[in-house]
């Protein structure tokens, strides 16, 4: 009742019937509420069903263009890029990516993996950091998991290793420490994949 209760889906002292139906093909809450004149009905939407409204998941790869933008803060004493911004995007995209299935098709189709290592191969090599690198091998890892159960989960892969992980000139700028922990994952982890075999390199243009 504390949940359900509006003031305006009352008739005198009867506190009207307002909460979600389990089956939404006529109404999408109990009609009892929606007899009162005042009374409205809001249905509201899961993330990803508001991120395709908007374009999908490619509304993001945009905002990895100004990495190297200075930002100004009264916080920050010098102007300089913000290190974590590339991790906390990357980051971002792939549970977006992780929590649907549309999401993925639309990354794989519009070639995310390959758009966000352009993107990091054009900005400063302090974006290529441990934070990036532990949240595309967590999302390997995640795929790796599930290979078998999508072609989708499969393409995703492939792109993965063919424009992330196995992109020297993405790593190539990176710490010693960080190329160390990249390929002692491709050297123990992913080469004892099942898909190893099958992936092979491909020539794209962005």
């Amino acid at each position: 009742v504390m949940f359900s209760y509006n003031p305006v889906a009352c008739d005198s002292q009867l506190c009207l019937d307002q909460t979600p139906k389990a089956n939404a093909s006529i109404f999408p809450h109990s009609p009892h509420a929606l007899m009162m004149g005042e009374v409205k009905s809001v249905t509201t939407q899961s993330i990803h069903s508001t991120l395709h409204s908007l374009g999908g998941v490619q509304i993001f790869y945009p905002l990895f263009g100004p990495l190297d933008c200075v930002y100004h803060a009264t916080s920050r004493r010098d102007e300089e890029p913000i290190a974590n911004i590339a991790s906390l995007l990357t980051t971002l995209v792939c549970d977006l990516v992780k929590g649907s299935p549309g999401i993925q098709q639309q990354f794989l189709e519009s070639r995310g993996f390959l758009v966000i290592a352009q993107y990091l191969e054009q900005a400063s090599a302090m974006h290529t950091n441990f934070a990036v690198l532990d949240t595309l091998l967590n999302m390997t890892r995640l795929l790796l998991k599930y290979v078998s159960s999508s072609p989708v989960v499969i393409g995703l892969l492939k792109h993965m290793y063919d424009y992330i992980l196995y992109n020297p000139d993405l790593w190539i700028r990176a710490s010693l420490e960080v190329q160390t922990v990249l390929y002692n994952f491709l050297a123990t982890e992913f080469v004892n994949a099942p898909i190893f075999n099958s992936v092979r390199r491909v020539s794209a243009v962005l």
